[in-house]
């Protein structure tokens, strides 16, 4: 049937999806990671910079029983968006009739081929109600049947909302009601787009508390890789504004406590 890219766009056209367009980004036909994808249904059109893979298990070194899509693609460095496409990140389960999906933008910076990991029990509930999803905002997956693609545009169209977390930053400067922020890059931080806001926290999550009493919005976004000995450390670079004061610090902290608690 081709490429992963070929086998979900034929899988759309099964649940009655009209595909516009699918064309690699690196203009190459065996190179499909990513391919610029748009699917149209009545109304509704997902315009998509699409990853896909086959699913396969995590293997040795790993506890447990769980799965992964190894993250290949035809470019260097990390995984890419486009302004007007939502970045996805798509796993097909041939054993179970399913397919994982994630934020591609936030798993941007994990290695030029990098592992995405996906949760045997997501795969499983997928397989047996039609649609399932977990892990916390800033990590989230979602996993359908072949023939129930139903839910899956409810769940992009979250992902396209205005995001807000608690960031605990490794070096702040703030000068007035303008900074920057660096922060661990696979960590909630790097969940965050130009124009999501978030608070500073710092502390242990049974004493977690506010950095200031202010909410940031996010204004560019860069990123950075620190070779420590065999490991790559990646670093989210944030440049921030002010957009508002917090005047509740306690239901701040316990909104950013019930987000952190669905990890």
């Amino acid at each position: 049937m081709g490429s992963a890219v070929d086998k979900v766009t034929a899988i759309f056209e099964d649940n009655g999806w009209t595909v516009q367009q699918s064309e690699p980004v690196s203009g190459a036909v065996g190179r499909p990671n990513p391919s610029r994808v748009v699917f149209l249904r009545g109304k509704t059109r997902l315009s998509l910079l699409m990853y896909a893979w086959n699913i396969t298990h995590e293997g040795k070194g790993r506890d447990g029983n769980n799965y992964r899509v190894q993250a290949t693609r035809a470019h260097k460095g990390d995984l890419l968006s486009e302004a007007g496409r939502y970045s996805i990140g798509v796993g097909i389960d041939t054993e179970r009739d399913v397919l994982a999906v994630f934020d591609a933008w936030t798993k941007r910076t994990t290695g030029k081929s990098n592992s995405v990991h996906i949760k045997r029990t997501l795969l499983d509930a997928a397989a047996t109600n039609g649609y399932s999803t977990g892990g916390p905002p800033w990590d989230a997956r979602a996993a359908c049947r072949f023939d129930n693609l139903n839910p899956l545009p409810r769940w992009i169209n979250c992902q396209l909302e205005r995001r807000f977390v608690g960031v605990k930053s490794i070096e702040t400067s703030i000068d007035g009601a303008v900074g920057e922020i660096t922060a661990i890059g696979t960590g909630p931080a790097g969940w965050l787009r130009e124009g999501d806001r978030f608070a500073l926290v710092d502390g242990p999550e049974k004493r977690r508390h506010l950095v200031d009493d202010s909410v940031w919005r996010v204004t560019a976004v860069d990123t950075s890789v620190k070779k420590a000995s065999r490991n790559e450390r990646h670093r989210v670079h944030l440049r921030v504004e002010r957009y508002a004061r917090i005047k509740n610090s306690v239901e701040m902290i316990n909104s950013i406590n019930d987000m952190e608690a669905q990890a």
